[in-house]
Protein backbone atom coordinates (compact mmCIF):
# COMPACT_ATOMS: atom_id res chain seq x y z
CA UNK A 1 0.00 0.00 0.00
CA UNK A 2 1.68 3.51 -0.98
CA UNK A 3 -1.18 5.24 0.50
CA UNK A 4 -4.03 4.58 2.80
CA UNK A 5 -7.25 6.27 2.00
CA UNK A 6 -10.42 7.66 3.92
CA UNK A 7 -12.29 4.45 5.76
CA UNK A 8 -13.93 3.58 9.22
CA UNK A 9 -10.33 2.94 10.31
CA UNK A 10 -8.71 6.27 9.51
CA UNK A 11 -9.19 9.96 10.77
CA UNK A 12 -10.77 12.90 8.58
CA UNK A 13 -7.31 13.68 8.20
CA UNK A 14 -6.62 10.93 5.60
CA UNK A 15 -6.54 11.31 2.08
CA UNK A 16 -9.37 10.45 0.07
CA UNK A 17 -7.64 7.71 -2.12
CA UNK A 18 -6.02 5.02 -1.30
CA UNK A 19 -3.32 3.63 -3.50
CA UNK A 20 -1.79 0.55 -3.99
CA UNK A 21 1.32 -1.04 -6.00
CA UNK A 22 0.82 -4.36 -7.37
CA UNK A 23 4.11 -6.41 -7.64
CA UNK A 24 4.49 -8.98 -10.88
CA UNK A 25 7.34 -11.72 -10.78
CA UNK A 26 8.63 -13.79 -12.83
CA UNK A 27 11.39 -17.00 -11.93
CA UNK A 28 13.26 -17.95 -14.54
CA UNK A 29 16.81 -20.27 -15.18
CA UNK A 30 20.13 -18.28 -15.81
CA UNK A 31 22.95 -19.09 -17.57
CA UNK A 32 24.57 -20.19 -14.94
CA UNK A 33 24.85 -22.80 -12.36
CA UNK A 34 26.30 -22.90 -9.05
CA UNK A 35 27.06 -26.32 -7.20
CA UNK A 36 25.94 -28.47 -10.03
CA UNK A 37 22.50 -26.96 -10.05
CA UNK A 38 21.33 -24.07 -12.40
CA UNK A 39 20.94 -20.48 -10.46
CA UNK A 40 17.47 -18.65 -10.57
CA UNK A 41 16.70 -15.76 -11.67
CA UNK A 42 13.98 -13.88 -10.03
CA UNK A 43 12.46 -10.55 -12.08
CA UNK A 44 9.96 -8.50 -11.18
CA UNK A 45 8.47 -4.65 -11.41
CA UNK A 46 5.59 -2.93 -10.08
CA UNK A 47 2.28 -1.49 -11.11
CA UNK A 48 0.49 1.57 -9.30
CA UNK A 49 -3.36 1.31 -9.51
CA UNK A 50 -3.70 5.72 -9.85
CA UNK A 51 -1.42 4.88 -13.10
CA UNK A 52 1.47 7.08 -11.62
CA UNK A 53 4.60 5.40 -13.66
CA UNK A 54 7.39 3.38 -11.50
CA UNK A 55 10.44 4.63 -12.18
CA UNK A 56 12.50 1.71 -10.55
CA UNK A 57 14.40 -0.42 -12.94
CA UNK A 58 13.23 -4.28 -13.27
CA UNK A 59 14.46 -6.01 -9.94
CA UNK A 60 16.70 -8.90 -10.69
CA UNK A 61 17.80 -10.95 -7.82
CA UNK A 62 20.05 -14.35 -8.69
CA UNK A 63 19.40 -17.14 -6.44
CA UNK A 64 21.93 -19.88 -6.21
CA UNK A 65 21.83 -22.98 -4.67
CA UNK A 66 24.07 -23.49 -1.79
CA UNK A 67 24.13 -27.84 -1.06
CA UNK A 68 20.72 -28.09 0.44
CA UNK A 69 18.34 -25.29 -1.66
CA UNK A 70 18.29 -21.73 -2.85
CA UNK A 71 19.16 -19.16 -0.52
CA UNK A 72 17.36 -16.16 -0.57
CA UNK A 73 18.86 -14.18 1.68
CA UNK A 74 20.81 -12.17 -1.31
CA UNK A 75 17.23 -11.92 -2.94
CA UNK A 76 15.67 -10.28 0.10
CA UNK A 77 18.49 -7.86 0.80
CA UNK A 78 18.07 -7.13 -3.02
CA UNK A 79 14.20 -6.50 -2.81
CA UNK A 80 14.67 -4.55 0.48
CA UNK A 81 17.40 -1.88 -1.67
CA UNK A 82 15.01 -2.05 -4.68
CA UNK A 83 11.90 -0.85 -2.54
CA UNK A 84 13.55 2.06 -1.39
Amino acid sequence: MIQRGKSACTDSSAPDLTITENFTATLGLAPTSTRGYRDLVVTGGATRDDGHPDDRPPLRAVLKWDGRGYSTDEQQRDWTTWRQ
